[in-house]
Formats: C-alpha cells, sequence, structure tokens
C-alpha cells in the first residue's frame, strides 16, 4: 500500500513517520513518454462529455449530493472499475476534479477525470515504464500533474499531463531516482519533490517547460526538502527537513529560487511547522506542531499580518491542519481529535471562522478537505472509522 501512503503524505505535508502515525500534480510534447491511446477502461477518447470538455466518455455519472451541513452540500464522486479506494486531489476553476482510483488490494491505480457534466473518466495516464499514476494536482488550463509508478510499492516520476500533449514524464534531476509532482501554476510551472530509490531522503524541485527540473535548495541547517503548493507569481512552499524527518520547518522560495524560513510564531509549545498551501497574494497556509506529543494547529501568515492561529473546530476536534487557500483568502482543512481517530474537514474565512463541512453520513463519519477553487468548490475524501474504504467528495458551499 506504499503508493497510498505516498499520496496521503503529499496531501497532507507530513514527513513519512508522521503521515503513517496519523494515518494516515500549457501543453507539452511527450518527451521520455507517450501519449496513451488505451486503458483498462476502453478506448481512450471516446465521446460522452460536453464539448469542448476535453475528457472522454464518463465511467460512471454520480454527484447528486448525499448530505448537507448548513455550510455544504456534499457529494461522493464515485470510483473507476469499483475500486474502493478513491480520493480528489485536486480542483480547477471550471470545475475539473482530479484524484486517484485505486483497487482494493492496491494492486492497480489510476488517474481521473470528473466534470458535473460528465463524471469521472480514466484519464489515460501512464506510459509503457510507468503503467500507473495519482494526479496530485490541476491548473485553470487543464494540465494535470502527479506521479506515474511501476508498481504500488516501487520506483515513480513526475508526470505532467494535457489532452493534446498526452502523458509526459519529467524524470528526476541530480543524483535522485525518484520524484513526483505536486501541483502546477497557471503558467505549467510544476513543484514536487526528487526522492532517493528507497525514499529515505529528498530534495524540492521547481520544473519549467524552459529550464527543466531544477533542485530547490533547504534551509541552513537542513539537508532536504519537499515542495507542495506554488502561485502563480512562481512563490515555491512546503518544509526543509532533517534526513530523518524529525525536524522541520516551513520554507518559501521566491520565484528567483531563493529559501526562506517561516518559523511557527503561534503561542504556546508549538515549534515545528510546515507550508501546504499558497495563494497569488502570498498568503500561505500549514500548520504548527509541538516538539513532542504530535499536537498540531492550522495557521495563515502573510507577509504584512504574520502569522494567525485559525483555531479548531471545537468538540473532539482540537487538533487542525490548513491544507489549502485560494485568492479570497477562504482556506480549508481537516481537523482530528487528539488520538487521530476521528477527521473532519473544514473551512476558514476572516468572517465565518472555521466551520465543519461534515462528512458524507452513514459509514463514512470521517473526511478531509485537500484543495479548493475560486467558485466554492472544494475536494477531498470521506472514510468510515475504520480507514478501510475511501471515497472521493466534493463540498458545493452555501455561501
Amino acid at each position: 500500500m506504499w503508493k497510498v501512503l505516498r499520496s496521503r503524505r503529499v496531501w497532507l505535508g507530513l514527513p513519512g513517520v508522521l503521515a503513517a502515525a496519523v494515518v494516515v500534480l500549457a501543453v507539452f510534447a511527450p518527451v521520455g513518454g507517450s501519449t496513451v491511446t488505451s486503458f483498462r477502461g476502453g478506448a481512450f477518447g471516446s465521446p460522452g462529455l460536453g464539448v469542448g470538455s476535453g475528457f472522454p466518455g464518463p465511467a460512471e455519472r454520480v454527484g447528486s449530493p448525499d448530505s448537507s451541513s448548513r455550510s455544504a452540500s456534499i457529494s461522493n464522486l464515485g470510483s473507476l472499475y469499483g475500486d474502493t479506494q478513491v480520493a480528489a486531489n485536486g480542483v480547477n476553476d471550471s470545475g475539473l476534479v482530479v484524484g486517484e482510483s485505486e483497487s482494493a488490494d492496491g494492486s492497480t491505480f489510476e488517474s481521473f477525470g470528473w466534470t458535473k457534466q460528465g463524471g469521472m473518466v480514466d484519464l489515460g495516464i501512464r506510459t509503457a515504464a510507468y503503467p500507473y499514476s495519482y494526479a496530485q494536482g490541476v491548473n485553470d488550463n487543464g494540465e494535470v500533474v502527479g506521479g506515474i509508478a511501476t508498481s504500488s510499492d516501487n520506483a515513480e516520476h513526475a508526470f505532467a499531463w494535457t489532452r493534446r500533449g498526452g502523458t509526459v514524464d519529467l524524470g528526476t534531476f541530480g543524483d535522485w531516482t525518484n520524484s513526483y509532482a505536486a501541483a502546477v501554476s497557471d503558467s505549467g510551472e510544476i513543484v514536487g519533490s526528487g526522492e532517493a530509490a528507497d525514499y529515505s531522503d529528498e530534495q524540492a524541485f521547481a520544473w519549467t517547460k524552459q529550464r527543466g527540473m531544477v533542485g530547490l535548495p533547504s534551509l541552513p541547517g537542513y539537508t532536504s526538502s519537499q515542495a507542495f503548493a506554488v502561485n502563480n507569481s512562481g512563490e515555491v512552499v512546503g518544509i526543509s527537513t532533517t534526513p530523518d524527518e524529525s525536524s522541520f520547518e516551513a520554507t518559501i522560495w521566491t520565484a528567483a529560487g531563493r529559501a526562506l524560513p517561516l518559523p511557527c510564531t503561534l503561542p504556546g509549545n508549538y515549534s515545528i511547522s510546515s507550508a501546504l498551501g499558497v495563494n497569488d497574494s502570498g498568503e500561505v497556509v500549514g500548520y504548527c506542531r509541538t516538539a513532542t506529543g504530535g499536537v498540531f494547529r492550522a495557521f495563515a501568515w502573510t507577509p504584512r499580518g504574520g502569522m494567525v492561529d485559525l483555531g479548531a473546530l471545537g468538540g473532539p476536534y482540537t487538533i487542525s491542519l490548513a491544507r489549502a487557500v485560494n485568492d479570497d483568502g477562504q482556506i480549508v482543512g481537516n481537523g482530528s481529535d487528539v488520538g487521530y481517530t476521528t477527521f473532519h474537514a473544514f473551512s476558514w474565512t476572516p468572517r465565518g471562522g472555521m466551520v465543519d463541512l461534515g462528512a458524507l453520513g452513514g459509514a463514512d463519519t470521517n473526511s478531509k478537505a485537500l484543495a479548493l477553487n475560486d467558485n466554492n468548490q472544494v475536494v477531498g475524501y470521506a472514510q468510515p472509522p475504520d480507514f478501510s474504504t475511501q471515497a472521493a467528495v466534493l463540498w458545493q458551499l452555501h455561501r
């Protein structure tokens, strides 16, 4: 189940050991890969979605609200081929949702695209050498990024995909054997991390069509780094870490590639920080953590206002992590109890504060929000208490 853990690590920005404890992706010409013409579900390019949608016919149509809270309606986006482990990882302003659909045993996984008009479809993101994939992010041009892999527990490369250009293997850089892409800006700049063959160490990168893949430096005192998000000004956010990931600090890389620290300044015993999202105004979101005890607190940071404590949902949800922020300053993430046994997605605004987005209901009582767009749509996943299955979900916020 390496691939599931890999994806969750990207989603949350948590170092590997910590992620396990919490249970816890312009048009490119194909380079080092190929445009896919067939896939597990049938012929790529079959008709079905609306004209101009850029996607083949739907594998299944879903999306009617299953339940709602006062703040949002939530929809189950379905799955590919009856898979039981599905997550929605990114959404653009057109409402295109991307993510991954995985079989129950973890042996196969595919990247999907979902639209309201066409439902969920297999994007056919794979190459001859890397037959599996998971989509992590999508920009407003419909460019999708993430990781292509040889199997559920083996090598992977970062990819970029467009309808016209197909799947592009972005390769690696330096001495790193593996790579994965976490996010892509509207200008086509892609960020992610290169990794050692045994995933014991990694370095953040930025990729552009002009420069290719370039490593980003870690902060002084750290030797490893990971990049999680990028805005349209070329600012990248992530973390600098020690090789064993026992200590890490939120990092902002300027468009010129300079690494700047973002230490935790929240009151209390918080001493470790991670930056997970950034908008076009340079607002950064993430979390602070205590050095011992694993207590998390969501934050928002701006150059003018500094770091702000976003609070928690209340009740059993005393832990909070902020995952993404849109250009209106709306933030999404998840709250958890101290034992990390139950989770709920939240939305936060300066005017309304933190609001519980709820879960699917029935067996799926847990939820996590991973991304949002500028049109009141939030995506993520829902799970039952035993985490045995995972459903991709979309929240439509009521404003």
